[in-house]
């Protein structure tokens, strides 16, 4: 299968790739294309390219399970089932808590916004809720400083959340 994603750095020359079809995580050493370890991932897909932090890599699948994994072996550490906090509508996108987006590092967690438009710390333990743009979102969130997120809903209405508040959204 084709990979869904662009090839994203993971240190030390190497790089990631989400494979849609299966749906796995594979690293690769770029400099000889050898393949270091794969590993599939839970759910029914994933499109959204993971993060790589000093947790370890954390994506979303686009059925919204968060999950963690060890950089080193591919092992799964952590993994939970975002639920939003309301139902969301989008292009391509039925309903329930999917996440068309990537995470993005905001702070001292990884921030990740899911249909709905909530926004969800992800953390290696579970996720907290970091704010919420009260609308369907499915376009990339943009991080504007540590405690500042910028989302775009898809009735093109911006949005910035205070991720150092309340978790309160702000139009």
């Amino acid at each position: 299968p084709q990979p869904s994603c662009s090839l994203v750095p993971a240190g030390d020359g190497d790089a990631l790739v989400v494979r849609t079809a299966t749906p796995s995580l594979e690293r690769f050493e770029l400099a000889t294309g050898r393949l270091r370890w794969r590993t599939a991932l839970p759910g029914r897909y994933s499109t959204a390219p993971p993060l790589v932090t000093g947790d370890g890599i954390v994506l979303v699948t686009g059925d919204g399970i968060g999950v963690w994994l060890d950089p080193g072996t591919g092992e799964i550490t952590g993994d939970y089932q975002l639920t939003g906090l309301r139902e969301g509508h989008g292009p391509y996108r039925a309903a329930g808590p999917g996440a068309p987006t990537a995470p993005v590092p905001a702070g001292r967690d990884p921030v990740v916004v899911l249909l709905d438009g909530s926004a969800w710390r992800l953390r290696p333990g579970g996720p907290e809720p970091a704010g919420d743009a009260g609308a369907p979102v499915t376009t990339q969130p943009a991080v504007l400083g540590p405690d500042t997120l910028a989302v775009l809903t898809t009735g093109a209405v911006l949005c910035f959340l205070d991720l150092g508040g309340q978790g309160e959204g702000q139009r």
